[in-house]
């Protein structure tokens, strides 16, 4: 959707993803890290249903069927492939059934976007992080840059924005 009105936050994707791709572990507060922990096995365990239903595993015999180097998992079914079809498998069954978690202010189910996208990186990538929570938190922010760029009014047509908690 497009709009002839300012953005409500000049630069806030860029400014987002710079501050995400910046981030070191350390950087993110321990009530932060919790939360990630608790959002990270909420979201596995929506993939290892929703891996169980038949539109998840023709997803995954697609993918399987693409012959790709075997490098990420697919969360429930013991195999692998690459990163990119790892995620695409991984957040199919974490959206599967509807029961991952949901922004309301965005419309966006973050733990389905995020979880695979980090399970793959840090089966991918070892060398560069092999943090989950860290990666996942990357893409948290990463999701979070992507919709700035979308302006938001609620009911009353009052501007706001999802970028606070970012911001403090």
């Amino acid at each position: 959707m497009s709009t002839d009105q300012p953005p409500l936050i000049a630069h806030a994707t860029r400014d987002l993803a710079q501050f995400g791709a910046a981030l070191h572990f350390e950087q993110i507060p321990q009530a932060v890290v919790e939360r990630i922990k608790l959002s990270l096995l909420d979201s596995l365990g929506c993939c290892l249903y929703g891996a169980s239903l038949p539109w998840t595993r023709k997803v995954a015999q697609l993918a399987q069927a693409e012959g790709a180097q075997p490098v990420a998992s697919l969360i429930g079914l013991g195999t692998k492939t690459s990163p990119a079809l790892a995620a695409l498998v991984n957040g199919t069954s974490g959206h599967a059934f509807e029961l991952d978690d949901i922004h309301k202010e965005s419309i966006i189910h973050a733990g389905s976007i995020a979880t695979p996208v980090a399970l793959a990186l840090a089966q991918a990538r070892p060398s560069l992080d092999t943090d989950l929570c860290l990666h996942f938190t990357r893409q948290i922010i990463q999701i979070k840059a992507c919709d700035q760029g979308r302006n938001r009014r609620n009911e009353k047509g009052e501007a706001h924005h999802q970028a606070d908690a970012c911001q403090k």
